[in-house]
């Protein structure tokens, strides 16, 4: 009888993990859908007749991407090759844009499905995934034209989806109880690596890395081990960019400006880009955040103190 009631219990909280995660997954496919009828934009459009572009000058799709890596690294000094590679495979194995824009909806959804994934791992608490959902698909914006959500070849959300696997191994390789934590710090090591060759940007992400990293409560070996283990490859990967930069004069488009005020406040203003009403803050024209800050409406202010708070109650 017992084991009847254990099995009973067993399959009802199956299923009622199941809908805490299908039924918010299923809200924001709906809420997202859009995405999937908006057509190409950007860069897309030219990258789409990349079939023809390798008929029409009798490249392999390995030639293309070598002479791609190698134009960008001596013109611009940019070296991004993993970027390249899924690039030039992808539209010239995907000819439908209403596969390729699908393929962009499931993929975008399976970005939010895994950040929620990681909150609820990290804070413990699996009912916190619809929220956690929620609040992070409140984060998403889109704009006309050059959009990372939209186009760019899924190049966000591929980017993201490696850092966010690699904070999840990273998690696992410092909480882990057993020797599979090497497993782990390995799968974590081989995600970092590759968002690292896909987009030179990822560099400024290591501080979070390493806030992870020391913060958690594992052991100094592991602490250790992980530290060095990221870190290295991070600094030889900044050392060959700025090697690359100080031996070409790159156009505008890809100069860093050395003014520190100017390039904080790029940065700043880049890195809140997907914090609810970050739109509105800066649209206002703000020259310093807390400027932009005292120019928003009360009741945005308002609403996000209050999803706040309500995050931490529903924790609680």
């Amino acid at each position: 009888m017992n084991e009847e009631v254990e099995v009973s219990n067993s399959y009802f909280r199956k299923a009622k993990l199941s809908l805490l995660i299908l039924l918010p997954t299923s809200f924001a496919t709906i809420f997202l859908y859009p995405i999937a009828i908006s057509g190409l934009s950007g860069d897309d459009i030219p990258n789409s007749m990349r079939s023809a572009a390798l008929q029409a000058n009798d490249w392999t799709r390995w030639e293309f991407i070598k002479l791609a890596v190698i134009q960008w690294r001596n013109t611009e000094g940019r070296f991004f090759p993993l970027s390249t590679i899924e690039n030039v495979f992808m539209f010239d194995l995907i000819h439908s844009v209403a596969i390729y824009k699908f393929l962009q909806l499931f993929v975008t959804i399976v970005l939010l499905v895994i950040a929620a994934a990681l909150i609820t791992k990290i804070v413990d608490s699996k009912r916190l995934f619809p929220l956690a959902l929620f609040l992070l698909l409140s984060c998403l914006q889109t704009r006309n034209w050059y959009d990372p959500t939209l186009g760019f070849g899924l190049l966000l959300q591929s980017v993201q989806i490696k850092i966010l696997a690699c904070l999840y191994t990273l998690y696992c390789s410092l909480q882990g109880k057993d020797t599979r934590w090497l497993w782990c710090l390995a799968g974590s090591i081989t995600l970092w690596l590759t968002a690292l060759l896909q987009y030179e940007v990822v560099i400024t992400l290591f501080p979070t890395l390493a806030i992870m990293i020391i913060l958690l409560p594992s052991k100094r070996l592991r602490k250790f081990s992980a530290l060095a283990a990221l870190g290295l490859p991070t600094v030889i990967y900044l050392l060959y960019v700025i090697k690359l930069r100080a031996g070409i004069t790159a156009t505008a488009a890809y100069s860093i400006k050395p003014e520190f005020g100017l390039s904080s406040l790029t940065y700043l203003k880049q890195l809140s880009g997907a914090i609810p009403f970050s739109a509105v803050i800066w649209s206002r024209g703000g020259g310093s955040l807390l400027v932009a800050l005292s120019e928003v409406p009360l009741l945005h202010l308002f609403l996000l103190t209050a999803t706040v708070c309500l995050a931490v109650t529903f924790r609680l």
